[in-house]
């Protein structure tokens, strides 16, 4: 079931968080920044709630603009279709607030989130060189996408 996040959410969301990024060596944000973003009425956060949290998607709003901050499915429900439903709802969610554009970056190296938000519609619009650090000292380039809702 996809719902808003709530208050409530934020020790699972960074439950989840952490088991999505902490594997690629990025950094992983802790339930206190998790609760600190609801206090913010510019931020959204769909959840997939299966008794447990096991996607969320996490948007801000600035004007007719919507920023994808983060979109993350456990890694063993991978390509079961979460990111998919996830995005549909927040572009679903979107327009009724005025938002006419949605733009996110992603790794150049996160192929399956790539083809995610090609076929959402997503085109580049930009790259943010050597902006993601992973593990040692590699780095990894930012595409810039956006989608006109």
């Amino acid at each position: 079931m996809i719902r808003h996040a709530t208050d409530s959410d934020a020790d699972a969301l960074a439950t989840l968080h952490r088991r999505c990024f902490a594997p690629r060596g990025e950094r992983v944000w802790p339930a206190a920044e998790w609760a600190a973003l609801f206090t913010n009425r510019a931020t959204h956060c769909l959840v997939v709630d299966e008794d447990r949290l096991v996607g969320a998607l996490l948007m801000q709003i600035g004007g007719d603009c919507a920023d994808i901050i983060t979109i993350m499915t456990d890694p063993a429900k991978q390509q079961s279709g979460i990111g998919r439903a996830l995005l549909d709802a927040g572009m679903a969610h979107l327009p009724p607030l005025g938002v006419s554009r949605l733009m996110l970056e992603v790794a150049a190296d996160n192929l399956a989130a790539r083809a995610l938000y090609t076929r959402a519609g997503f085109r580049p619009i930009g790259i943010r060189p050597h902006y993601y650090k992973r593990s040692g000292t590699d780095r990894v380039d930012a595409l810039l996408l956006a989608c006109d809702l």
